[in-house]
Parts: C-alpha cells; sequence; structure tokens
C-alpha cells in the first residue's frame, strides 16, 4: 500500500480536539492559517468522517501537492462537498493532478477557488481535462495563476456552457 493508502487507513481513526475546532457551523469547514502535514490529514480525516460538512474552506493553509493529495483524496469518499476554497496556496501543477482526479469523479462540486496557487500550464491542461468530464461545478475562480494566456482562452471555451462561470478572474 503506498503513503496515501496508509494514511487513509490512520483517517478512519478518531479525529482530535483540534480538527473538531475548526468547524464553524455543522456544514463548513474552515481553517485560514497554515496546516502541517500532520493538521492535513485531520482534516482529511474529518472529511472522511464528516459527511454533513458541505463547504471546505483551506485558503493560506501553505498546502502544497503532497497535503493537497491527502485532502483530495478523502474528499473522493466524502462525495456531499459543494464548495472547495483552496486560494493562496502553493498547490502547483504536481497538487492539480490530485484536484484534477478529484474533479473527474466528484459530482457534487459546485465552487471551486484555486487564485494564486502557482498552477502554470501543465495544471491548466489537467485542469482544463478535468473540467470537461466535471458536470457539477458552477462557479471557479483560477485568477493569479501563471498560465499562459492561450491556455486561459481554452479554459473559457471547455467552460462556455457552464454558468456562473466567473470569465474576468480568468484572465487577472
Amino acid at each position: 500500500m503506498n503513503n496515501i493508502g496508509n494514511l487513509l487507513v490512520i483517517l478512519l481513526m478518531s479525529i482530535s480536539n483540534y480538527a473538531l475546532a475548526m468547524i464553524k457551523d455543522h456544514n463548513k469547514l474552515v481553517r485560514n492559517s497554515p496546516l502541517s502535514y500532520e493538521e492535513a490529514v485531520e482534516v482529511a480525516g474529518l472529511m472522511v468522517n464528516s459527511w454533513n460538512i458541505l463547504s471546505l474552506d483551506l485558503r493560506g493553509c501553505s498546502l502544497g501537492a503532497q497535503e493537497i493529495s491527502i485532502v483530495a483524496s478523502a474528499l473522493q469518499l466524502n462525495n456531499r462537498l459543494q464548495e472547495l476554497e483552496l486560494s493562496n496556496n502553493p498547490i502547483g501543477d504536481e497538487g492539480m493532478r490530485s484536484l484534477g482526479d478529484l474533479l473527474k469523479d466528484h459530482r457534487q462540486l459546485q465552487v471551486l477557488r484555486i487564485d494564486s496557487c502557482d498552477i502554470g500550464d501543465a495544471g491548466a491542461w489537467i485542469l482544463i481535462s478535468a473540467l470537461a468530464q466535471n458536470t457539477t461545478l458552477k462557479k471557479l475562480s483560477i485568477a493569479h495563476n501563471p498560465m499562459h494566456k492561450s491556455l486561459k482562452k481554452k479554459a473559457v471555451k471547455t467552460l462556455q456552457n457552464k454558468s456562473e462561470i466567473n470569465y474576468k478572474k480568468l484572465f487577472k
């Protein structure tokens, strides 16, 4: 079993008071400060074990590709999440691979915010491919990422049939 598989087994264990304290209300999980690798595992565990959380706000938590992989794996097991805020995290192209896999399979996610996440051209292609397969996303924000302008246009073309996409934010 790989590291992610081992971590998912750990996630099924009890969740600490630290993770439970992050719940703002019954259906929203918010944390807006840096998370360690271990804390990312706790958040993922909470997502696996809490089916009532509809919104996850992890903006500015210093989540890199490894942490995003853990969170995305857990979210594949929790198919109720409707809103995911990951802006201002160093996700990069490698982390976009995990998010791309999540987007392809998740059937409830309606809002995704990944502004200022260091997503470049390779990550943009992953995003475009995943969005072509996703049927539920209604709102997307990917401003301030180092993608080539032509790829942003490709993303717009891919998303043109979706409602409420903020096209202006795609070109900032």
